[in-house]
């Protein structure tokens, strides 16, 4: 069946009209009749979708609307590729878009807009960090985007999913010290969140109501971990008792922040930690993860 799904994914793509600003469509690569598997046949297309772009004809490779249509169906193939040709396949768009800046420069904010932001429908981390693996490879972007794609994979590569988490010092109410690796002993939700910040308070109220995570907190299966990374001791401590008995409550002094160690695109940050103190989740932003049966997989 799951075979199935993507063949007709695959079909659907080719048959689908491309109108752009000229009248012109961009034509998907004829798959060869030798590839059967599907992923094989994804792999192809991918690999092979902007062979019949021609990034010099400004009409199209500076039309944002019609880029990012294309761009969006050259995404929605990848889940069904192997790593290695998504790689190659975004090698082969740089490489075509870099004789064109107008052209490279919107491509490279579109793989931000719809894999760098979490709100984004394709939001993808390992799709990201492989655009900018092809970016810093690529000559032609160097002098554009070297600089930014160094430091976006950078970003990206903190704290992935299976690595262990960054350890950190951390200082609770009565003045006992920790530090993260130290400190954790059982799977732990991490809340990273600002005193002086609104989406916080919100996000952390959801939390503080949520049935399926505090029922985990009180049979001692979870702990939650809440860290304000801000330097103001002071706040923290008059929003102290805001906080769920329950939960461990600890100040950085700003650290965290300083040593750019975690990943703070939005706060709050949330990440699920297991046991050995590894990331099973980076970045968590829909609570509803945190249901009973996902909870029990995750830890």
């Amino acid at each position: 069946m799951h075979k199935f799904y993507i063949y007709i994914i695959l079909v659907f793509l080719a048959l689908m009209p491309r109108v752009s600003a000229s009248g012109q469509e961009l034509r998907l690569p004829v798959v060869p009749d030798t590839l059967c598997a599907p992923h094989e046949r994804a792999a192809y297309v991918v690999e092979h979708f902007w062979d019949n772009m021609c990034f010099a004809d400004t009409a199209l490779s500076h039309n944002r609307e019609w880029m990012e249509q294309n761009f969006v169906n050259f995404l929605s193939v990848m889940p069904h590729a192997p790593a290695e040709a998504v790689n190659s396949a975004f090698a082969a768009l740089l490489h075509r878009a870099g004789t064109n800046e107008g052209a490279i420069t919107m491509v490279y904010e579109l793989a931000e807009q719809y894999l760098n932001e979490w709100q984004s429908p394709m939001y993808n981390q390992d799709f990201f960090i492989s655009f900018l693996s092809a970016a810093i490879a690529e000559p032609a972007l160097g002098a554009l985007y070297g600089d930014r794609s160094r430091y976006l994979l950078e970003v990206a590569q903190k704290n992935r999913p299976g690595n262990i988490a960054t350890d950190f010092a951390f200082v609770q109410a009565d003045g006992s010290e920790h530090t993260l690796h130290q400190w954790l002993k059982r799977p732990t939700l991490l809340v990273l969140y600002s005193a002086d910040c609104d989406h916080c308070c919100e996000v952390i109220e959801q939390l503080k109501q949520h049935a399926a995570l505090a029922a985990a907190v009180e049979q001692g299966t979870v702990n939650v971990l809440a860290v304000c990374i801000d330097d103001d001791m002071a706040l923290w401590r008059s929003q102290l008792a805001t906080m769920p008995k329950q939960w461990t409550v600890g100040f950085d002094g700003g650290k965290i922040m300083d040593n750019e160690s975690y990943e703070l695109s939005d706060l709050p940050a949330i990440y699920l930690l297991d046991a050995d103190c590894r990331v099973r989740i980076k970045e968590l932003h829909d609570l509803s993860a945190l249901n009973d049966e996902k909870l029990r997989k995750m830890l």
